[in-house]
């Protein structure tokens, strides 16, 4: 049987979690950041909407404003990025014998089988990538 090293992780992870939650957020461009009442911060995530407006990963968030007025900025919460974590976890050893953690929304496994992406999906409804090592 053939095994291969996966690198998967959670699409837009914090932002994807934040809008799989909330309704309200769909269509629109979201990220999850610092502190937008203080003005302080950088992007920690964001979604799709977010990326095609040109709001990148690690910038201020005033420069996302800059780019994207609408955006909506959110606080992170790291407690429930954890929880969605450990569900595509279970799902990942379902499917692997060795998975290692690489922070919250990052994971290498050693994969037998296929579904893995379609399998976490139905459990946490946030999409995955795998990338072959």
């Amino acid at each position: 049987m053939e095994r291969k090293i996966l690198h998967v992780d959670i699409n837009n992870c914090y932002a994807s979690i934040e809008c799989s939650i909330n309704p309200k957020l769909k269509g629109k461009a979201v990220a999850v950041g610092g502190d937008p009442e203080q003005r302080h911060g950088i992007i920690l995530a964001k979604n799709q909407i977010a990326k095609e407006m040109g709001v990148k990963t690690g910038e201020a968030l005033w420069e996302a404003r800059d780019k994207c007025p609408d955006l909506i900025v959110l606080r992170p919460n790291f407690p429930l990025y954890l929880k969605y974590s450990k569900h595509a976890r279970s799902v990942y050893e379902s499917y692997a014998d060795r998975v290692e953690p690489f922070g919250i929304c990052r994971q290498t496994m050693q994969s037998i089988s296929q579904g893995v992406r379609s399998r976490c999906f139905l459990k946490t409804t946030v999409s995955t990538r795998e990338q072959s090592l």
